[in-house]
């Protein structure tokens, strides 16, 4: 799910240097533990927003563990395209104020289209 979220948002924004995915459990030649920690390790002194698919899930679990004390840290669940992209437009000085905005927005862009009212709604775009 990573490397296609990671695939689809640079295919609207180009590409993003500070875009990560790890496929976790996927590509044992790398442990995912081995490779996020080393990950962590080396970006120290950089804000870090991580964005996970599931709460309660495997991946999410292990990460909330490994970040639990780190205050340059921000782990995010239920990861969707509308978020990765808004953290990727903000900047790292105002991410910490703005990642509450961020999550609630990306709820906003779920919905159920039948019982949307195209004709009226100024938010949907033309396509």
């Amino acid at each position: 799910m990573a490397k296609g979220v990671k695939s689809s948002v640079e295919l609207i924004l180009g590409p993003q240097e500070n875009l990560y995915a790890m496929s976790a459990y996927v590509d044992q030649d790398i442990p995912f533990e081995k490779e996020i920690k080393d990950f962590l390790s080396e970006n120290t002194n950089e804000k870090i927003v991580i964005l996970t698919d599931l709460l309660g899930g495997s991946v999410n679990n292990e990460i909330l563990q490994l970040v639990a004390n780190m205050e340059n840290v921000i782990l995010v669940t239920g990861m969707n395209l509308i978020m990765v992209m808004s953290v990727l437009l903000t900047t790292d000085d105002t991410i910490d104020e703005q990642i509450d905005d961020i999550i609630d927005g990306s709820k906003n862009g779920i919905l159920r289209c039948s019982q949307v009212d195209i004709e009226s709604d100024a938010d949907l775009d033309d396509f």
